[in-house]
Formats: C-alpha cells, sequence, structure tokens
C-alpha cells in the first residue's frame, strides 16, 4: 500500500495522474458519537447501535456513546467494553 496526500492506494501509486479505474480510500479516522436518550428497554434499535459500534471500532474509529445515566443501555454498554458518558 502506497499513501499520498491523505490517501491509501489500493495499487502501486500512478506515475501522473490517476488512471481511469484506479481505486482508492481516505485513510482518516472518524471519531464517532452515538446518543440515546431512551431509559427503559432495549429494543432493536439499541441492539443496533452496539453492532454499529463495535464494527467502528474494529475499522480504527474512536466511538463514544452519550446515553442516560441509569438506563439499561448504560449498564450494557459499560460491561461491553465501549466509552460511555452519561
Amino acid at each position: 500500500m502506497y499513501f499520498t496526500r491523505g490517501y491509501e492506494w489500493a495499487e502501486d501509486p500512478p506515475a501522473t495522474a490517476q488512471p481511469p479505474g484506479r481505486r482508492f480510500r481516505t485513510v482518516e479516522k472518524l471519531h464517532i458519537l452515538i446518543t440515546n436518550n431512551w431509559r427503559y428497554t432495549t429494543g432493536g434499535l439499541e441492539v443496533w447501535e452496539q453492532r454499529l459500534g463495535r464494527a467502528l471500532i474494529e475499522s480504527g474509529h474512536q466511538v463514544t456513546f452519550c446515553v442516560k445515566r441509569g438506563s439499561k443501555l448504560h449498564e450494557e454498554l459499560q460491561t461491553g467494553g465501549f466509552h460511555v458518558h452519561a
């Protein structure tokens, strides 16, 4: 892999301009805040948020959850090892 101006080339970098069809992707990592103000039960949205958060962390991004203190989700996220603000 080669890095040029914040981009990672999937193949060797071109000698001049990027030829058509050459793929590249950014290597910048994101800082993501996922919020949830629901206090009582954990349903589909909360499960989806945890799966999304885990996948983003595994991809190298920094993820923080902001939830209501004392909620069931707050406890689940702390148990799951997520960075949580309540």
